[in-house]
């Protein structure tokens, strides 16, 4: 899931994407019970996302990444033999 301090060199995070961060804290909770991670992607630095993260009081997982920047959800699955699929 991409999140709101999404671009390598923000000055401000997107008020709309910090609107949606805002309500991924209760989803870790609920996917883990299920054998599920949940991890947000942004583009921006880490040292950025950790800092904006603690300012929202955000918890869940983030990491940066140099992908694009479209909106969207990835779902990957690990079978047994540790096999990842992008599903």
């Amino acid at each position: 899931m991409p999140l709101p301090v999404h671009a390598p060199d923000w000055e401000e995070a997107c008020k709309s994407r910090s609107f949606w961060g805002d309500s991924f804290d209760s989803i870790p909770i609920r996917l883990n019970h299920r054998d599920v991670t949940f991890t947000a992607i942004s583009r921006a630095r880490l040292a950025r996302i950790d800092a904006y993260k603690k300012r929202m009081g955000w918890s869940y997982e983030v990491q940066a990444s140099a992908a694009s920047d479209e909106r969207g959800v990835s779902v990957f699955y690990k079978n047994e033999t540790a096999e990842v699929f992008h599903t």
